[in-house]
């Protein structure tokens, strides 16, 4: 926002602790926004340029739960979301699993490997094909 003025911030995560949060984190940094409680992977009306996401890291993923069923529904939310070329940047710690899952759907655009005291983390940018 700091780049784009004109740009309209909104968050969402499936706590609603956490999505106040994530209100309360733009207002100290001098962002103006708005948050809500959603489940990223379920439908929704509104449309963006850029969908930026910290995905879960298997934590907040049940233990049965399936990554591939997770990162697909998230991907085919974020495709209807999104502009034809809008681009989704994610901060992963396994970068394999959200590039095969992406397929045909997002290319993989850029990426930035940061090394952190317990091991590797992505920052996958994927692009609208």
């Amino acid at each position: 926002a700091h780049v784009h003025p004109k740009a309209k911030l909104h968050g969402s995560d499936w706590e609603e602790n956490a999505a106040e949060g994530a209100l309360q984190n733009l207002q100290a940094v001098g962002l103006r926004g708005r948050t809500f409680q959603h489940d990223v992977r379920m439908p929704h009306d509104d449309r963006y340029d850029l969908i930026v996401r910290n995905t879960p890291h298997g934590v907040r993923l049940k233990k049965r739960a399936s990554f591939t069923r997770f990162a697909r529904e998230f991907l085919d939310t974020a495709y209807t979301s999104l502009p034809p070329r809008g681009r989704i940047a994610l901060l992963v710690l396994r970068r394999r699993g959200w590039v095969d899952v992406a397929g045909n759907t997002f290319a993989l655009e850029d990426e930035i490997t940061v090394q952190r005291k317990n091991g590797p983390q992505h920052l996958l940018l994927f692009r609208r094909a």
